[in-house]
Parts: C-alpha cells; sequence; structure tokens
C-alpha cells in the first residue's frame, strides 16, 4: 500500500468527507486560494480548505496522480493548482475573454508594488475596460453582458473575486488573486502581448491556446461517482 493511502486511512470520517469536496472543488475550479478578506474583521486569514489541502498535500497529490492530474503548491502566494497531462482536459478560453485576462495579468504587474502586504489587486469594470482600449485590443467597445459572463468565469475558476456591485456594473469592485500569475506566467505574456499586437486579425485559436485551464467539464459526473468511494 502506497503511503498516501496510509495516511487517507488515518482520516477520520470528517476529514474524509472533506477530501471528497476539496478533491471536487479542485477539479472545478482549478485554484485554491489561501489568502481571503474577512470583511468583518477587516483583515486576511487563511482559508480553512487551503489549510487542509497544505497539511495533507501529500494525500492530494497520490490520489489525483492516479487519474493523470498534477498538483501544484506556491507557498510565496498562497495557491495551490491542478494541472492535467492530457489537453483535452483544458478548459479553452477565447479570444475576448484571453485579451481581457491578459490586461487583468498587466495591471496586475504594474501594481506589484501595491500588493506587498496582499497578493490581491483591486479593479473596478470600467478601469479594466479603460486599460483594454489603452492597449489598443478592443475592435469595439464590448457589452456589459459580455464583461459580466467573462468576469463571472473567471471568479469559477478563482482567478477574481467580487468585492461590492452588480456583475454588469461600470463600478462594480473587484479584486484580481494571485493564480493570475499562474494561469498566465511571465513568459507567456510577451509571447501573447506579441500575438495580439502582430496583427488585428489575430486568429482566435492561436490567442486562446496560450490560456488554458485544466478541467474536464464532461468529467464531472464520472468524477463524482469516482469520489463516493476514493480507494
Amino acid at each position: 500500500m502506497m503511503e498516501w493511502t496510509l495516511k487517507y486511512e488515518r482520516f477520520n470520517q470528517t476529514e474524509k468527507l472533506l477530501f471528497k469536496k476539496l478533491i471536487n472543488q479542485l477539479l472545478s475550479k482549478t485554484f485554491l486560494i489561501r489568502d481571503e478578506y474577512d470583511t468583518q474583521e477587516g483583515r486576511l486569514k487563511v482559508h480553512p480548505d487551503y489549510r487542509f489541502v497544505e497539511r495533507t498535500f501529500e494525500v492530494f497529490v497520490g490520489y489525483l496522480e492516479l487519474s493523470g492530474w498534477t498538483l501544484h503548491r506556491d507557498s510565496t502566494y498562497g495557491v495551490i493548482y491542478l494541472g492535467s497531462l492530457y489537453d483535452y482536459n483544458k478548459y479553452q478560453f477565447n479570444k475576448f475573454m484571453t485579451l481581457m485576462l491578459l490586461t487583468l495579468r498587466l495591471i496586475y504587474e504594474e501594481r506589484r508594488e501595491e500588493v506587498s502586504l496582499r497578493n490581491e489587486v483591486v479593479f473596478e469594470t470600467n478601469q479594466l475596460i479603460s486599460k483594454m482600449q489603452i492597449l489598443g485590443i478592443l475592435d469595439k467597445k464590448p457589452s456589459m453582458k459580455d464583461i459580466a459572463d467573462t468576469l463571472k468565469t473567471f471568479a469559477s475558476f478563482n482567478l477574481v473575486s467580487k468585492l461590492d456591485g452588480k456583475w454588469d456594473a461600470p463600478d462594480a469592485r473587484f479584486v484580481t488573486l494571485p493564480s493570475i500569475l499562474f494561469i498566465i506566467p511571465n513568459d507567456k505574456i510577451s509571447v501573447l502581448s506579441d500575438m495580439i499586437s502582430a496583427s488585428e486579425d489575430t486568429d482566435e485559436s492561436k490567442v486562446s491556446a496560450y490560456v488554458d485551464v485544466s478541467f474536464d467539464r464532461e468529467g464531472d459526473e464520472e468524477e463524482n461517482e469516482m469520489m463516493e468511494d476514493p480507494l
């Protein structure tokens, strides 16, 4: 029996249920963020889910490896994230979503000094669109519905989090989470920027191919069935 399975057997029933929940959460969201802002206490707190995965990391790694998944951890920025060995397990963003994601990554890079204590960058929707216009990557001003739908998708993968306001409001406030650093690492910023600026008619598939999230939506049902008895 592998060492990680022995550690799993030592879990109590509550821990085993939490393990199942967090496996499915990683498969659906890809990223797990350590720090969350407690509005009532006015300070950052370590999320208990992150603490559990970090403490039992070997068990999560061992289980996920059986299905071709890889689990990574960055303690500096407090991000645990999932990867896949197979391309068909990756969610692919379209061109507009990729452009918006790249803009958020550039904003994050520009304001790194502001996140020395917190790993998050706050922005308003109108600031994001203004930045995209300054970069010259928009053919026309997008509808608020398209913007809201894209931000909701990003939130579903723990790339951004809404602070206040309606999703489709120009003054809605969001935070860009440190997971943005791992979905578009430094070496991909220049590649994406060059591809976008090279031609206004850049092929959408070529742009979006550089940004993917390891999550197989079609495999959800099968994975949930597997989790009924993980060992």
